[in-house]
């Protein structure tokens, strides 16, 4: 049996704070994405936007020819570029463009067509969007590109974005970072990935969790142990929120005490 300063799976999966923790945890905002495509279909009856749940760029463009609008919407917002992007469908996409879609059109006042192409991990969609003037920061103070690329274990996505000018610092619902999510889901490649683009490392949400906290409260261990080994340091959050209540905020920490006391003793000089 490995034993270990990170050998706590047993005594974590009884912690009453860390079911608190998956309740107050990243699911406040994130899992909004799953949420995106409800309505689409039942919202809109348009002949453009079943050529494009059809794939048929050869009706797309004979309805866009007649005088389709490439930028109506549904009730919530959606545009077509939204369903190609979020398809995959990189003629559909390249079409839209063509004739003039927007490429910075928001679905339910926050989602780009960048968003839904992130959600799904395509590229080559993405690619086309940056071409078309897409804005991978566009919408600050709420869930990024990045953020929805990291939640669904995209690399390449994440990779693209970054490179394309994607910021690690930018916070999302409560102050969770990118890396944050990363180290909830146990993703040491993304971990890694976020933290050699400038991720600090130490980033506190809106109650003092860092992405250490939340690797070791979600039993990543692999995770904890990478952040660990980079430096990440270990304490307690200290910072608060009104809305949560003093109970909850015991509680995490209380589970947080249990599993620190495995983290490596700090050297004295």
């Amino acid at each position: 049996m490995r034993h270990g300063p990170l050998d706590y799976q047993t005594t974590m999966t009884q912690t009453r704070g860390f079911a608190i923790v998956k309740y107050v945890g990243l699911g406040i905002g994130i899992l909004l994405t799953y949420s995106l495509t409800s309505g689409w279909n039942s919202s809109s009856s348009q002949d453009l936007f079943q050529a494009i749940n059809a794939r048929n760029i050869t009706l797309a463009r004979q309805l866009i020819s007649q005088g389709a609008d490439v930028n109506q919407r549904t009730s919530q917002g959606a545009t077509p570029l939204h369903f190609s992007s979020r398809f995959g469908q990189i003629p559909l996409t390249q079409l839209l463009l063509e004739e003039g879609a927007d490429v910075h059109a928001t679905y339910r006042s926050t989602w780009t067509p960048l968003h839904l192409a992130s959600k799904g991990g395509h590229v080559d969609v993405a690619k086309l969007l940056f071409k078309y003037g897409a804005n991978v920061n566009e919408m600050k103070g709420t869930t990024t590109p990045l953020h929805i690329a990291v939640q669904e274990g995209h690399q390449r996505m994440v990779f693209f974005l970054l490179a394309n000018g994607a910021t690690v610092h930018t916070p999302f619902k409560e102050g969770w970072t990118a890396l944050h999510i990363a180290a909830q889901a146990g993703d040491t490649d993304l971990t890694r990935l976020l933290l050699d683009a400038g991720a600090p490392i130490d980033a506190t949400n809106a109650i003092g969790m860092t992405p250490l906290h939340s690797a070791a409260l979600s039993g990543q261990v692999d995770v904890t142990e990478f952040l660990l080994s980079r430096g990440a340091t270990c304490s307690t959050p200290t910072q608060s929120v009104q809305h949560i209540e003093t109970k909850t905020i015991k509680m995490v920490v209380a589970a947080l005490q249990e599993i620190l006391q495995h983290c490596p003793i700090p050297k004295t000089s």
